[in-house]
């Protein structure tokens, strides 16, 4: 099966991109690590599989609406 098919039956069967879908499942991680742990935002952003801290800052929160950091504070508060 080529690239291409895959991604087309993927896409068809989900919704979304297999990239998409990679984000949007390293940036639920990455949440979960920033509530639960007191790891370092690069040493998260390297665990999730991002390329570095600040890929990694610009992607969470274009899909979340907050920084990393803010994300946490939030949910120390909560």
């Amino acid at each position: 099966m080529s690239t291409y098919h895959l991604c087309h039956l993927f896409r068809k069967a989900t919704g979304s991109s297999i990239r998409d879908e990679l984000t949007a499942r390293r940036v639920k991680a990455a949440a979960l690590l920033l509530a639960t742990t007191e790891l370092p935002v690069c040493a998260i952003a390297e665990q999730v599989g991002m390329p570095n801290g600040a890929h990694f800052s610009t992607v969470f929160r274009k899909r979340l609406g907050v920084s990393p950091s803010q994300y946490r504070r939030r949910m120390r508060n909560a």
